[in-house]
């Protein structure tokens, strides 16, 4: 399955990581990470506000059955025109809504008739902290996520209260973005607009919308508002709020159609490793003219492939063990200056496994970063490929090259001149008549170089493997 993400930054030590679900392949075994049924547990619900004339969704209260992490709980509705004062709809100790309080909030609970509407794909939004005091002045911050209806009014996704007090989740990595070190987050889940906007969406966006169909290609609209103050009014607590931050999500994944290809070289042991576009079927585009499709200033960009090399071994107490044991970094900085068509180079990458003689599995991880320099956007493509140990593969990637031995020993070769009694250097020899002593006249000569090249003989000798392998 395809993985897609989009990074934002909402402040200084806040940044969105927007994950697009994939909406096309198979859904049989993952259904459950990717739809959400609202027509039993998970109950869709809507309320009309007229103090500012938007409608917003959100899913069962916490009392229930909850996915989406979008909820009574946390829901907070403005109650006049630009969300400068909103309320928390739930009273945290009365448990009494806000909204049955007043005829300006209509609630209403959505009915779905049939299965094919009610199973709604669903995108991910990860706000990531830095461990910096990233509430900043504020008592709490406020997320909102919006798409436009037809006529250009705002449809609420999300619009969550996080307090101060609130739990944050820790990072299993911690995530290293534009030179800020993300520790923590919070995550909730709003409905897919590409989804929406799809022939599969249509009975969904009949519930939602009142033209039964949003505006063409709406962005999603997702804001940061921060509270000035906080104060108690009937027993429900109000906020002044003052908007911190605004950006613009693009309702599809622009860049859907690049994939990143990890392959086995067909001319030696090592992978090729390379960003390639698919334009529908067999057609393909290079990767930097697909930039230029995109954008017409290319040059802003970085682009980074991290690889990564993980091992699934036994150990000596026959215990399973995951580990990661090499990284690297290819970088194609364009923004200085450099060659587009560096973009579209090959890695060569050959994997040293470890553990290789106890490797049940290895995978060959590549995460492609692009980095728009202007705006501080990150679009990342995750890919991963697994060689098993059946296939003969984590040997074959050992720390060292295996040897080669044929079924006869291997021979010594010795190579030597032989010299017989000629006057090659006009050094005349002269033997003596009846006895085995020579007499030699010597002579001087200038050598200013030396080439041996005639009558070269060769020995073979038979030898034994061990002594092959303790040379």
């Amino acid at each position: 399955m395809a993985n897609s993400t989009r990074y934002y930054q909402l402040t200084k030590n806040i940044l969105l990581e927007y994950v697009y679900v994939d909406t096309e392949s198979n859904i049989k075994d993952d259904s459950t990470n990717r739809i959400i049924d609202l027509k039993n547990k998970n109950k869709l619900y809507i309320t009309d506000n007229k103090f500012n004339r938007k409608r917003y969704l959100f899913c069962r209260d916490e009392n229930g059955d909850n996915k989406s992490g979008h909820n009574y709980g946390n829901l907070v509705l403005g109650v006049n025109q630009n969300d400068s004062k909103m309320v928390k709809v739930l009273n945290d100790e009365t448990r009494y809504r806000y909204d049955t309080k007043t005829s300006d909030l209509n609630t209403r609970t959505v009915k779905f008739e049939d299965e094919d509407s009610c199973d709604v794909f669903f995108d991910t939004c990860i706000i990531h902290f830095t461990g910096s005091n990233y509430f900043g002045d504020y008592d709490s911050l406020i997320f909102q996520a919006f798409v436009n209806d037809l006529d250009g009014t705002q449809i609420s996704l999300a619009n969550i209260l996080f307090k101060r007090t609130d739990d944050v989740e820790l990072n299993d990595k911690p995530l290293l973005i534009n030179q800020k070190l993300y520790t923590t987050h919070i995550s909730f889940r709003i409905p897919s607009t590409y989804f929406m906007c799809s022939i599969r969406g249509k009975k969904f966006v009949k519930k939602i919308s009142k033209y039964e169909k949003l505006q063409k290609d709406t962005p999603i609209q997702f804001d940061i508002l921060g509270v000035k103050a906080t104060y108690s009014t009937g027993g429900f607590n109000f906020f002044n709020t003052e908007r911190l931050n605004s950006v613009q999500i693009p309702f599809f994944d622009s860049y859907k159609k690049v994939n990143v290809i990890i392959e086995e070289a067909k001319d030696g042991d090592y992978f090729n490793i390379y960003a390639r576009v698919n334009n529908g079927g067999t057609s393909t585009m290079s990767f930097s003219d697909y930039m230029y499709t995109l954008d017409s200033n290319p040059s802003e960009y970085i682009i980074m492939h991290e690889i990564t090399l993980w091992e699934w071994y036994t150990d000596i107490y026959n215990k399973p063990k995951k580990v990661k044991t090499h990284s690297e970094y290819y970088l194609v900085n364009l923004s200085a200056n450099e060659d587009d068509n560096e973009i579209d180079d090959t890695i060569k990458f050959r994997p040293v496994c470890m553990y290789a003689n106890r490797d049940e599995r290895f995978v060959i991880e590549d995460t492609l970063r692009i980095i728009n320099t202007e705006d501080n956007t990150t679009i990342v493509k995750k890919t991963s490929r697994e060689f098993k140990a059946t296939d003969g593969y984590p040997t074959k990637y050992g720390k060292k090259i295996g040897k080669i031995f044929n079924d006869e020993a291997p021979l010594r070769v010795n190579v030597y001149n032989k010299r017989v009694d000629e006057d090659l250097d006009y050094v005349k020899i002269q033997k003596g008549g009846g006895t085995n002593t020579s007499s030699i006249e010597s002579h001087q000569h200038n050598v200013t170089s030396l080439v041996e090249c005639t009558n070269i003989g060769v020995s073979i000798q038979q030898v034994s493997r061990n002594d092959v392998e303790n040379q």
